[in-house]
């Protein structure tokens, strides 16, 4: 009887490590599936559909690979949006465009590299609207 009590103890205890351990895995592997931190952006695309290059530049440092744009608030005409490497201008990823008042996340760069200094670029979509000046909000995530 001692010996079948102390085999369930081993059990519930085997039981409780392992649940444990099995939480701090899903945790871990969840946190690294949700890529890096959102960031509040927004900003003014010029009316004529012309490149307004932000000058803020962004480090994306947690080997996300991964950069996503959502935008909560917008205008009509649209946006395209891309993200350059800092120092050589060089787009990073194929960037991407949201419709006349779209909101909604979409993803901008795949495969980005780690410890990477980058920029925003954006310009209106459909600039013969007529719709005036873009502006936007919204999250970026890096």
């Amino acid at each position: 009887m001692e010996d079948n009590l102390l085999h369930r103890r081993f059990i519930s205890r085997f039981a409780a490590g392992f649940t444990v351990v099995l939480a701090t895995v899903l945790l871990t592997a969840s946190a690294a599936a949700a890529g890096g931190n959102w960031y509040p952006i927004s900003g003014t695309a010029y009316e004529n559909g012309s490149w307004y290059e932000s000058s803020n530049v962004r480090w994306e440092g947690l080997n996300n690979n991964t950069i996503n744009l959502n935008i909560t608030a917008s205008d009509c005409a649209g946006l395209v949006f891309r993200i350059l490497q800092n120092g050589n201008n060089s787009p990073i990823g194929n960037g991407n465009t949201w419709g006349d008042w779209e909101t909604g996340t979409k993803t901008i760069a795949t495969h980005v590299p780690y410890n990477i200094y980058f920029r925003n670029d954006f310009r209106v979509y459909n600039p013969d609207f007529g719709c005036g000046t873009y502006t936007f909000s919204g999250l970026e995530q890096y």
